[in-house]
């Protein structure tokens, strides 16, 4: 199984480099903004191009909630656009993505 990981050097991603290890049958690549540019369709897509992937999880995100008001155009784009992009490209490829957020950015009103 061939499982590609986005925003490998956040805190989330480097939680499944640690765990990876556990996992010997499984092939990890583990990706950053320079490997792959979320934001950008063409490294999306050359990306799917040149690696066949059965799992995309999806790390990456703009996680910088004090600047995100300042900052509200790019925490879109990495938050909301890149994940709609991925996923694109996942259901294309035949790729499961398996994408988290956290209250954050889409909070839980309810009790």
């Amino acid at each position: 199984m061939k499982i590609a990981v986005t925003g490998a050097e956040g805190q989330l991603g480097s939680e499944f480099k640690i765990i990876a290890k556990d996992y010997p049958n499984h092939s990890f690549n583990f990706l950053n903004k320079s490997s792959l540019d979320i934001t950008s369709e063409n490294s999306v897509k050359q990306f799917f191009k040149h690696n066949d992937i059965d799992f995309l999880i999806n790390c990456a995100a703009y996680t910088a909630v004090d600047k995100a008001e300042l900052e509200k155009d790019k925490a879109r784009i990495v938050n909301e656009e890149a994940p709609r992009l991925l996923a694109q490209y996942c259901q294309e490829h035949n790729c499961v993505i398996i994408h988290y957020s956290s209250d954050y950015v889409y909070h839980n009103n309810g009790p």
